[in-house]
């Protein structure tokens, strides 16, 4: 369970990386517009709730590999929850970069999303 943890971490780290260098660029050389100021909380939001959902998924199956479609459903849905109420808060925070915040926070949930889903499955055969 630890070295499959170990390489998530690299991996998600690594695309997180990714994700800021690209949106850096993307900001700063397409849009000639300096970094919004939710991009950094995005950022860090998706990679810790990534670390610590893999975590207990990968947990959960090495323990009981019976609970996993369960808990794993369960799982999806208070991160969904946690996602949606952190968005909420962020629009209305910073409702000047609503757009930007919107369309950044579902990039990077469809992004995240598909990589721990990837992982996961990886991770079970």
């Amino acid at each position: 369970m630890q070295d499959s943890f170990k390489a998530y971490s690299i991996k998600v780290t690594i695309l997180t990386i990714t994700i800021t260098v690209v949106g850096f660029f993307f900001c700063t050389s397409i849009l000639h517009q300096s970094l919004f100021t939710t991009f950094p909380f995005i950022i860090v939001l998706f990679y810790a709730s990534s670390l610590v959902v893999f975590y207990l998924i990968n947990k959960l199956t090495t323990a009981r590999p019976q609970k996993f479609i369960p808990m794993y459903t369960l799982f999806t849905g208070i991160k969904f929850l946690f996602y949606t109420l952190s968005l909420l808060i962020l629009l209305f925070a910073w409702r000047s970069d609503a757009i930007k915040t919107a369309i950044t926070f579902g990039t990077c949930y469809f992004i995240y999303t598909g990589f721990e889903v990837y992982s996961v499955l990886k991770n079970l055969k």
